[in-house]
């Protein structure tokens, strides 16, 4: 485990977002067909501060989804900060109580993550899990960790991603420079995340786990999960409807198992 500040990673994030927000404007030139479909705001990063985090070194935990989120804000003149003129990250995602029960299910039943094949959505992988995932964490609870979460695509978006043209998707991604920052957040702080996570809601995982999947190869990482998409409301998904006997994914998510393949 490679435990980390929570100001030294809010201070690198913060550099981050400043390098890819200059690049990002002085780049994108509003082509027409995007106008109906982004609002004009970026973002690239957020960042959860746990309680006492000022005074405790804490594992790292990434999340790497699609866009941030949708809202009602818009501007035709030039792109601008999701959250003001001068904010950096964002400071809260809400969403760690979800990666807590990722990785509880995860460590429950490992051997189904690692080996059993994954269904619907299909993983690039393989399977939802590597064998070393959860080796630099070990067990979390909500405030033992910093969660930094990033996406594929840092425009805020009209709708949600999966209620985009398909070609409004790929034009988004084209603008945002590829997948270069995460490229730049690993260089930044790859040394101090102890676990990837790549997740997204199934209209999104064909953008998000090919994409994910190259990137931790590309930088040989071991540590990694994919998932269902991260929120500050997928817990309950994670707890509750995964965990029924019926569902594709009890295997991964209900009581310990013993699956052998």
């Amino acid at each position: 485990m490679t435990l980390a500040k929570f100001q030294d990673v809010e201070r690198a994030l913060s550099m981050l977002e400043q390098r890819q927000f200059d690049s990002i404007r002085t780049a994108f030139g509003w082509p027409e067909e995007l106008k109906p479909h982004i609002r004009g705001s970026i973002q690239y990063f957020a960042v959860d501060k746990p309680k006492n985090a000022n005074v405790r070194l804490l594992p790292v935990i990434c999340a790497v989804g699609i866009n941030y989120t949708q809202n009602g804000r818009c501007s035709m003149d030039g792109l601008f900060r999701y959250e003001g003129p001068t904010a950096g990250v964002v400071r809260s995602t809400a969403s760690t109580a979800a990666v807590v029960s990722v990785v509880a299910a995860y460590q429950r039943n490992q051997n189904t993550w690692t080996s059993r094949k994954a269904v619907d959505p299909e993983s690039p992988m393989g399977f939802y899990g590597s064998p070393d995932a959860t080796s630099r964490t070990g067990p979390i609870a909500k405030d033992g960790f910093i969660l930094v979460m990033t996406n594929i695509c840092p425009f805020i978006t009209m709708t949600e991603w999966a209620k985009q043209p398909e070609h409004i998707s790929k034009r988004l991604v084209e603008e945002s420079n590829g997948h270069r920052h995460l490229d730049d957040l690993y260089d930044a702080l790859g040394a101090s995340i102890d676990l990837w996570i790549g997740h997204s809601a199934l209209g999104g995982t064909r953008w998000v786990w090919p994409a994910f999947a190259s990137f931790v190869h590309r930088r040989g990482i071991r540590e990694w999960l994919l998932t269902a998409n991260i929120s500050p409301r997928s817990h309950l998904w994670f707890e509750r409807t995964f965990r029924e006997r019926h569902h594709r994914l009890f295997p991964w998510y209900g009581p310990e198992s013993r699956y052998e393949e």
